[in-house]
């Protein structure tokens, strides 16, 4: 019912439309677990191809779930939590074959210009926190990597020139590429991954560049 969830869906729709695929259901998650069965039925109900859902982790969790519990089958099921870790610890097989998107993964291995490898930042916070990291991580540790970088570029804190330093950055960290569409200032060269859980590990399925086993479909009920 947030900003984000609202924009991700909005963005999912405007892009199956554009694919030929048709819209069956699109529906807020219920304000209680304890109604989610109801959404659920009617998911079942339109036998849709795919499934996606996107939330609040707890809630994502919440709704996987219940359509594992109902049995629901569909070619894809996909939720936006499924790319960290508490989702698969907090369903354990259950997590098995869903899809998710995800910002970075260890298996991504990009070469930097700046900052560590992956694999050197993986070792990193295993050390500090003992646990490995997952893409929110990364992502912060990498909007210091550009932040500094753009420092270092402007000589000076100032915003306008901190804003003119980003617009022409264009480099590679261990979190991916770096860049800004001149026109919106919007990230441009930032790709996202697709990842999903198989056989209990979490795997990179697109793009086929980066892509460490293939999307298995229909996915495991």
């Amino acid at each position: 019912r947030g900003t984000f969830p609202r924009a991700v869906c909005a963005g999912a729709m405007a892009y199956a439309r554009a694919h030929g695929f048709a819209v069956a259901l699109h529906a807020p998650y219920p304000p209680t677990e304890a109604a989610l069965p109801a959404l659920v039925e009617a998911i079942a109900a339109h036998r849709a191809t795919v499934v996606l859902g996107v939330g609040e982790l707890a809630a994502d969790v919440a709704f996987a779930r219940q359509l594992r519990l109902r049995g629901v089958r569909a070619a894809v099921l996909g939720v936006v939590a499924a790319a960290v870790t508490p989702f698969r610890q907090a369903l354990g097989g259950m997590a098995e074959g869903f899809v998710g998107p995800s910002q970075w993964e260890a298996g991504a291995r990009y070469q930097p210009d700046i900052g560590p490898t992956g694999a050197q930042f993986v070792a990193r916070f295993r050390e500090r926190f003992g646990q490995p990291p997952d893409y929110p991580a990364a992502q912060a540790y990498a909007a210091g990597l550009i932040a500094q970088a753009c420092v270092e570029r402007a000589g000076t804190l100032g915003d306008a020139a901190l804003r003119a330093a980003a617009a022409a950055l264009e480099l590679t960290t261990f979190y991916g590429a770096f860049r800004l569409a001149p026109a919106t200032g919007a990230q441009a060269g930032h790709q996202l991954l697709v990842v999903q859980w198989q056989e209990g590990a979490k795997r990179i399925v697109w793009p086929p560049a980066l892509a460490e086993a293939p999307l298995r479909l229909p996915v495991a009920s």
